[in-house]
């Protein structure tokens, strides 16, 4: 029977902190592009469950390089009440590293910038030890929550710091055509396990369920297409084999005639799901809302 990809982690449950220091430097460039209209979607869903213009404390959960904090700024900024605590926490000291970087550049540039606000910390999503109970209105975790080894206990610490009628918003993939292309490894080695997302995220029935399970009401889940945009499919394919940390471990030890037939591979499925290139391949985000 062939495996499903959709049934496996984006990450092993033993990922750690350092795996993420690999992927760090180039997080933000691979998927800058992808995450606009997914953060658009999710600013939406906080801003009409409970305005920002009233947060009393903002958590960006899983932050990577700072992304939807970067667009609650800009986009409302100016509205935030001025008691309003803002947060950026990782797993990932790299990626916070990334976040304090944007912060001391913000204000270098302007002083009296709200980036002066953030604060950033080391924090476990599945263990937000130093966020007290009731202390956020608001809590966005982007592309995050499914690489927890336990995603239900990450539901349930956003929900434990959420005050009531607070907001969590949280996305994850449904259908990807680079997992697609990332899963013909296994035409090599069968028992080789690139990183797909679990079955209860990348479903938005599923994805409604684990929310509800974990208490929060008035749950909704939107699928939000993405377009991902390629200039050839040789060079799309390098930056998964050299660039996405997950594929080059489960590729390591492979041999150069392996490795060779493995781009072509990749290569040919990319022509299957795009016949031309440059060209450009499809994903679906799931954007989940849900209110304590």
């Amino acid at each position: 029977m062939q495996t499903n990809p959709l049934t496996h982690t984006l990450l092993p449950p033993t990922a750690t902190p350092d795996d993420w220091e690999k992927k760090a430097s180039s997080y933000k460039s691979m998927t800058g592009g992808l995450n606009v209209k997914p953060i658009t979607v999710m600013l939406e869903c906080l801003n009409s469950r409970f305005p920002l213009a009233s947060a009393t404390g903002i958590l960006d959960d899983g932050c990577g390089p700072g992304p939807i904090m970067t667009r609650i700024i800009d986009e409302f900024g100016k509205h935030l009440p001025a008691e309003c605590t803002l947060t950026c926490s990782d797993f990932a000291p790299a990626m916070v590293d990334q976040v304090q970087e944007a912060k001391r550049r913000f204000v270098a540039e302007e002083p009296g910038s709200v980036w002066g606000r953030v604060r950033t910390e080391v924090l476990d999503c599945m263990d937000l030890a130093t966020v007290g109970d009731g202390e956020m209105s608001h809590v966005a975790a982007g592309w995050s929550f499914f690489n927890a080894s336990t995603p239900q206990k990450a539901l349930s610490e956003s929900l434990r710091v959420l005050q009531p009628d607070g907001v969590l918003v949280a996305s994850s993939w449904a259908e990807t055509d680079w997992l697609k292309i990332l899963w013909t490894i296994t035409k090599i080695d069968p028992a080789r396990s690139p990183p797909s997302i679990p079955e209860d995220w990348a479903k938005a029935g599923n994805l409604a369920a684990q929310l509800e399970i974990a208490g929060y009401r008035d749950v909704e889940v939107q699928e939000v297409p993405v377009d991902i945009p390629f200039r050839s499919y040789a060079s799309f394919v390098d930056v998964m084999m050299t660039r996405v940390t997950q594929m080059m471990t489960a590729s390591q030890d492979l041999d150069e005639r392996q490795k060779t037939l493995l781009r072509g591979l990749m290569m040919e499925e990319m022509r299957g799901l795009c016949p031309t290139e440059p060209g450009v391949l499809k994903a679906v985000s799931l954007v989940a809302v849900g209110v304590k």
